[in-house]
């Protein structure tokens, strides 16, 4: 499998105080997201760069919805300690926010990821 690499955003972290930017990439066996969050008043004041490893068995989906000025890819986890660092709106979902210029590659990883996680639930069905 190639790696695909895609930069994001999430907005309104803690209240519209910060926002938080990234790269998110796609492994054989996981999802690889480095960011960091920054104020949003005057982005001086920034948090380590940090790193979080997804494995496609804790994604429960992956939903991509493209804008007029942006897209979305939506992550759903299966438990709210998957990503306990990355703040998003809702316990155990994050949204990116992706660049207009970057949908062709989010919309590839919502397909990537998403025939990775019906592979893993076929593989430990046929193995029950």
């Amino acid at each position: 499998m190639e790696n695909l690499s895609l930069p994001f955003k999430i907005d309104e972290v803690f209240g519209g105080l910060a926002e938080t930017q990234g790269i998110l990439s796609l492994r054989e066996s996981h999802l690889k997201l480095q960011y960091q969050t920054k104020d949003a008043l005057f982005g001086m004041m920034k948090s380590a760069i940090k790193e979080s490893r997804v494995s496609f068995g804790e994604i429960e989906e992956a939903c991509f919805k493209k804008g007029f000025f942006s897209s979305k890819l939506t992550l759903r986890f299966s438990s709210m300690a998957t990503l306990p660092g990355l703040k998003g709106e809702k316990p155990g979902e994050v949204c990116l926010k992706v660049e207009k210029k970057y949908a062709d590659i989010a919309r590839d990883f919502e397909s990537k990821i998403r025939l990775q996680v019906a592979d893993l639930l076929l593989k430990n069905a046929y193995n029950s």
